[in-house]
């Protein structure tokens, strides 16, 4: 298993003993609220932008693994959707 699997097996556990439902309705939610934290603290408004990371990453990695998704294969599916549009554009 590859360590971002690994790692969301991880955050999915913290955030189950956190509360954190990771459901799509209340996951949504979460992604939606920390992606705009990320924004906020890009655009020095406030929070430092690693950490907001962070928080985007553990939600993101928390709902894929309770929905039975791979990091990895999305990694692979990204990287050849990538090398697609490349080829398509001849670059």
């Amino acid at each position: 298993m590859k360590e971002i699997d690994k790692f969301a097996k991880e955050c999915f556990a913290f955030c189950n003993g956190m509360g954190f439902t990771k459901d799509w309705v209340r996951g949504g939610c979460y992604m939606h609220l920390e992606v705009s934290e990320f924004i906020e603290a890009l655009r020095g408004k406030r929070g430092d932008p690693l950490e907001e990371l962070g928080d985007v990453l553990q939600s993101i990695l928390s709902v894929a693994e309770h929905h039975g998704l791979s990091p990895t294969e999305a990694i692979q599916k990204c990287r050849s959707k990538m090398n697609n549009m490349l080829n398509e554009k001849g670059v």
